[in-house]
């Protein structure tokens, strides 16, 4: 009764396509139905994206810059349709993908990077990076996506490398991706519709302010410092004695959260954690769920770049078994985790992957730093999904029963 479903997907300059795959289920089926939706919208079950007898599909003409979601369904020759398989989560984009190089011989104008201006200090950890509008030699040009990028003075390692479409010309770096006091530089470079990229900006470098004040060092602000005894991965052990566990109280001051972190085969420590408030945060998008506790912060540095961290979140309080996980990303806005497998049955841990680079991780860059943003909490009113792709089947045998799939994504 169980059904397994990989995705595998390319994508051209307009339109991606995902090619899904699941086991047969057992028992007496007829075949399979797909039904896709994206953020803020339900599924359509009287209108399958797809219908076939196969147990793979291919789906072509998806929107590039959204969020899909799929699940499948079977049935039998008398109608009867399973419930929904567990849902599975696609998207193109990469926060920091460069469109290939084009042969247009008059790239954009040099832009200027204006601010932070060079050598400014105190500069806020989350500053506003502004660049110069916009130029292009070639009558008609214009422009699409800018290349954000900061650098660690000291060392020149890359800590922020964001390709977006939404800040063309301003930028807010996130929360926690700076460190306080710390030195850095910073460029950009500007695309036409084209493909074809300026050159970098000259760089500016620039010094942040101190962190909010922690007087005890652990990378809590101490406005948010739990001091009470607590034991909220519930292991007979206070919480404040566990080198590996690190405390903070959310914004709305009624959920305490612990933070642990490990990995297979690197060294992690967590450097610092704390709650935002989600109103705080520049979202590129308009979809924006309800966090009524906040937003949970963290970053963690591992002697590994580009390995896998477990992240497990613990709760002093249970969060409510219908409510999403949303991961922010800085390119993407909010993309919804849901709900299977994150939460244990008593509502009060959930465990995460997180990827230095990759899926969960605000910098955009394998550099052995992980910061990452997301919380619980709930959509607006849902919209119904429309059927969004063409489909056409490929490969696979057909199976029966109930059909039920997780997911190997590997955008």
């Amino acid at each position: 009764m169980f059904a397994f479903m990989t995705l595998t997907f390319t994508a051209d300059a307009d339109a991606a396509q995902v090619s899904l795959a699941w086991d047969g289920a057992a028992g007496s089926v007829s075949g399979y139905r797909l039904f896709t939706r994206t953020q803020a919208q339900t599924y359509d079950y009287a209108s399958p994206t797809w219908d076939g007898t196969t147990n793979t599909c291919t789906l072509d003409g998806l929107d590039e810059s959204a969020i899909h979601y799929f699940v499948v369904r079977a049935y039998d020759s008398q109608g009867n349709e399973s419930t929904d398989s567990n849902e599975v989560m696609f998207r193109a984009s990469s926060p920091a993908s460069i469109p290939a190089q084009t042969s247009d011989p008059v790239p954009p104008d040099l832009p200027t990077a204006l601010t932070p201006a060079g050598n400014a200090q105190g500069v806020a950890l989350e500053p506003e990076l502004v660049t110069s509008p916009f130029k292009d030699p070639t009558a008609g040009d214009y422009h699409t996506n800018t290349r954000w990028q900061v650098f660690r003075s000291d060392d020149d390692v890359l800590v922020f490398d964001l390709y977006s479409n939404i800040y063309l010309t301003r930028l807010s770096v996130p929360p926690l991706v700076l460190d306080g006091g710390g030195a850095y530089y910073w460029t950009a470079q500007h695309y036409n519709q084209a493909g074809a990229g300026s050159p970098p900006a000259s760089s500016l470098t620039f010094s942040t302010a101190d962190r909010a004040a922690d007087a005890d060092a652990d990378g809590v602000p101490d406005s948010q410092e739990i001091a009470a005894e607590t034991d909220l991965d519930r292991d007979g052990r206070s919480d404040g004695e566990q080198a590996d566990m690190i405390r903070f109280l959310s914004v709305s001051g009624d959920q305490k959260i612990g933070l642990q972190a490990s990995a297979a085969s690197a060294t992690v420590r967590l450097e610092a954690a704390q709650s935002v408030d989600a109103s705080t945060v520049s979202n590129p998008k308009a979809f924006q769920p309800s966090l009524p506790v906040g937003l949970y912060n963290f970053k963690i540095t591992l002697d590994q770049p580009g390995e896998s961290v477990m992240v497990k979140i613990h709760f002093s309080n249970q969060v409510n078994e219908q409510n999403h996980f949303y991961m922010f990303d800085p390119a993407m806005g909010y993309i919804d985790f849901g709900t299977a497998g994150l939460i244990a049955p008593d509502g009060q841990t959930a465990a995460f992957t997180f990827q230095d680079g990759g899926e969960g991780d605000m910098d955009g860059v394998e550099n052995g730093i992980i910061v990452s943003l997301g919380g619980y909490g709930s959509t607006p009113p849902p919209q119904t999904a429309p059927a969004v792709a063409s489909g056409s089947a490929s490969g696979g045998g057909g199976g029966g029963g109930g059909c039920f799939i997780s997911t190997l994504l590997n955008p």
